[in-house]
């Protein structure tokens, strides 16, 4: 830790990502931790580090160290592809603008969606009650006669009187 903050500071910015990324790890559920990565990655991200630059769309979208700001998120997820000279940010970013756009219409319609599974959970129960209940009956209640059968002749089933 202490060579990559010596390193991060005389301007080797993967070394700052890295400082970013331990106070992010080993202080994690404290805003001080996530304030600390969040300045780092700043820091970063202001020299077209494409890493950087997602890290702080992470921390934009989830408010980790900062306050939650979605376009702030998209322009940082903007600079990702536009400083990344490899081509190969594309499918992360869009994999994580896909993953946060599930988040935010589960967290918007979660509660209809439950809603709507235990109404229909309701009538399944309701309506397989029905069937039982109507198939016991008939079972119970009625007769089958066999039409093929005349029901004045002996099948065996009895013997004749005598």
């Amino acid at each position: 830790m202490v060579w990559w903050n010596r390193s991060s500071l005389q301007g080797n910015y993967k070394s700052r990502i890295r400082v970013g990324d331990y106070f992010h790890s080993m202080f994690e559920h404290k805003p001080l931790g996530y304030a600390a990565a969040a300045a780092h990655y700043l820091s970063s991200a202001l020299h077209k580090t494409p890493q950087a630059s997602y890290n702080m769309a992470i921390c934009y979208k989830q408010a980790k160290g900062v306050p939650k700001d979605t376009e702030l998120s998209e322009l940082f997820m903007a600079d990702v592809l536009r400083f990344d000279k490899t081509g190969t940010a594309k499918w992360p970013v869009y994999l994580t603008q896909r993953y946060f756009g599930v988040v935010e219409w589960v967290g918007r319609y979660g509660l209809v969606i439950l809603l709507v599974l235990v109404i229909w959970l309701f009538l399944f129960t309701v309506m397989v009650g029905v069937l039982l209940i109507y198939d016991t009956y008939y079972t119970h209640h009625t007769t089958y006669t066999n039409p093929n059968t005349n029901p004045n002749t002996n099948n065996g089933n009895q013997q004749a009187n005598t």
